[in-house]
């Protein structure tokens, strides 16, 4: 299993010049999307390092505007996808020290002239972008269905080094009344995407150390791979490929960007195959095994029921390392629930209530609520206090300012205003961004209760937790990286991976880590809703709010130490000990505290899922998500 990558990032003024690129290279053609290739380097499951090159999403517009992208190189790279109606546009910005280029097969470019050798032999499908330079390459009339892209330039080479991934363009997009169609009359309302391919460790050290074409290594034809992938991974059966719902009707779409065959085939069920290399069938073919050969792309239909569907190709290639369990063998994960009503998005469409939230109830839009009289309240019924995602940091493209962002977890969409927008989870993932690689930049990442992964985007994997834990990942040893970590209130378990477990709390405690005294780490801490207690382990014990609050620590002051503090629905209230007290929001708001200035102290702020308001006191006001949406900052 791979456990990081470590990627070349571009300054922001050849990502803000990208964006310029699409503006000054003439027409586009619908679907706009800013590229990079460049190299980047790969874990093996036994630990030893590949030298990869791959596509990087630098920013795109399918047609709401300019979203700035990740920008991490990926291998698959970053999957393009072609809204109904629309052409496609790419601009590429080679960091290669040789010439690449992007091509669809099956799709004709609007440039479609080859390149040559001097001897006249064909060195690219198309016009390559050199080496340091950049090109544009369109698509007019792309064609609905699923395709590989990948490099046009000397294709056995530089595909087999990374530059390959997935387009897909539905004929119809899901609607607030409708279902999306893959192709025409072909309807669908989930999907799983999967890529295989392999590595030759021999070929990419060949090209890393420039002795590919020489004596020493003339040519791919003695290959000979060592690593089987599934989606950029040699695969764990551990690890579920995707959830679905059951009932529903799920598209398996199957793209081989490698040099061998492969047979896949899903235990437990039929596909109906409805495509070949984009082609939709006259009529879906039933089939229990595929022939997947190297560059084919097919599309299959299947309705799963409550059980696990393992996937495995009987070519039984296995990647050559003990440690790894199985061949190219994983599984579709599905969750038991009626048929979705399809959104917009088209994609995750079961809308879970995220969880620790209770469903608000919509006020008026009206703010400052009326200081409240000394009357005394009625003591409320105890019940444990609400879990809240505990979010160990919310600065997406590090500049060192908090930024508005939600999780919208029946799409597995992250949107980060003004930054990106990239589908990362699916229904039932719990969200748990922070920075896991210590570049001052928060990552993606989900915790899947049902199997206990941590995916944290473009970083690592790893298992630890079950169904009943919270996810509670922080800094806990103070280098400046966040900790994948658990809480198991049955017991009072803390699990920290790397570093040991404590038992510290009882069933009905909220997990409230954070650093307290100040010290740049994290302490273990719990709320105990029914007396109001805040115990922080070796630290102190004070006793503040009651079983009505939200729990809301921060650094408000400045100081570098968090505040322990607590929202009031009720009235609005927020009392942060020894430093403010002041009404914002009510009944509808979900607490939103943190440092959208830069200026190093949390802010007050509320998130309202009715209509997806964000307010912070004091600075600013902005509707960003919907109802239902998880906001996701820190």
């Amino acid at each position: 299993m791979m456990s990081h990558m470590i990627n070349r990032r571009l300054p922001l003024v050849s990502i803000v010049g990208l964006i310029a690129l699409a503006a000054a290279v003439g027409p586009a053609w619908g679907a706009i999307y800013n590229l990079r290739v460049a190299p980047t380097t790969r874990y093996m499951p036994d630990g030893s390092l590949v030298v990869m090159w791959g596509y990087a999403l630098a920013s795109y517009d399918i047609g709401n505007g300019p979203v700035i992208g990740d920008n991490v190189v990926q291998v698959p790279g970053p999957r393009l996808m072609v809204p109904a109606g629309q052409g496609l546009t790419v601009n590429l910005t080679n960091e290669l020290n040789v010439a690449a280029s992007i091509i669809i097969p099956g799709q004709m470019g609007d440039s479609p002239q080859v390149t040559r050798n001097p001897d006249g032999r064909i060195r690219s499908f198309v016009p390559e972008t050199p080496a340091g330079g950049q090109a544009t390459y369109n698509w007019s009339n792309i064609k609905p269905g699923t395709y590989l892209y990948h490099s046009g330039t000397h294709p056995a080479v530089q595909v087999q080094m990374g530059l390959y991934g997935a387009v897909t363009k539905n004929a119809v997009e899901a609607g607030a009344e409708n279902p999306a169609q893959a192709y025409p009359g072909i309807i669908y309302n989930e999907e799983v995407l999967i890529i295989y391919s392999e590595i030759d460790p021999a070929l990419h050290n060949a090209v890393a150390g420039a002795i590919y074409g020489t004596p020493a290594y003339p040519s791919t034809i003695n290959y000979h791979p060592k690593y089987f992938l599934v989606n950029g991974v040699a695969a764990d059966a551990a690890a579920p490929l995707d959830t679905v719902v059951a009932g529903t009707n799920v598209l398996v779409r199957f793209l081989n960007a490698g040099l061998k065959d492969h047979a896949p085939e899903i235990l437990g069920s039929h596909l109906s195959v409805v495509a070949e290399d984009g082609n939709p069938y006259p009529y879906p073919r039933k089939h229990y095994s595929l022939l997947l050969a190297a560059g084919k792309t097919l599309d299959g239909l299947f309705s799963p029921s409550t059980a696990d569907y393992p996937i495995f190709d009987r070519r039984a290639y296995r990647t050559n390392v003990a440690t790894v369990q199985g061949a190219l063998h994983t599984y579709i994960s599905v969750e038991a629930s009626p048929p979705p009503t399809p959104t917009p998005e088209g994609y995750k469409t079961a809308t879970p209530t995220p969880v620790g939230y209770r469903t608000p109830t919509p006020t008026p839009e009206g703010y400052e609520t009326p200081t409240p009289t000394s009357t005394a309240t009625p003591t409320p019924t105890v019940t444990p206090t609400p879990f809240c995602f505990l979010i160990d940091s919310g600065d997406f493209n590090g500049d060192g300012t908090s930024d508005i962002a939600v999780f919208r977890p029946s799409a597995g969409l992250w949107a980060v205003r003004g930054i990106t927008r990239a589908y990362f989870g699916s229904s039932g993932d719990v969200p748990v961004p922070g920075d896991y690689d210590g570049n001052n930049t928060t990552d993606l990442g989900i915790f899947r209760s049902s199997s206990g992964l941590w995916a944290i985007r473009g970083v690592s994997r790893a298992y630890l937790g079950i169904s009943s834990d919270y996810p509670v990942p922080s800094d806990y040893n103070g280098d400046n990286r966040t900790d994948v970590a658990i809480y198991r209130p049955s017991i009072g378990l803390w699990s920290i991976r790397g570093l040991g477990m404590i038992y510290f709390g009882a069933d009905t405690d909220t997990p409230i880590s954070g650093d307290y005294n100040g010290d740049g780490t994290s302490e273990v801490a719990i709320f105990r809703a029914e007396s109001g207690l805040w115990a922080i382990r070796q630290l102190s014990r004070t006793y503040f709010g009651s079983a009505a609050d939200t729990v809301v620590p921060g650094d408000y002051d400045g100081d570098g130490a968090w505040n322990i503090g607590i929202f009031r629905p009720s009235t609005g209230l927020w009392d942060i000990r020894g430093v403010t007290t002041a009404y914002f929001g009510g009944t509808a708001d979900k607490p939103v505290p943190a440092d959208y200035t830069g200026d190093s102290r949390d802010d007050i702020g509320i998130f309202r899922d009715s209509s997806g308001l964000w307010e912070i006191r004091g600075v600013s006001q902005v509707y960003y998500g919907r109802s239902g949406d998880v906001p996701i900052t820190r």
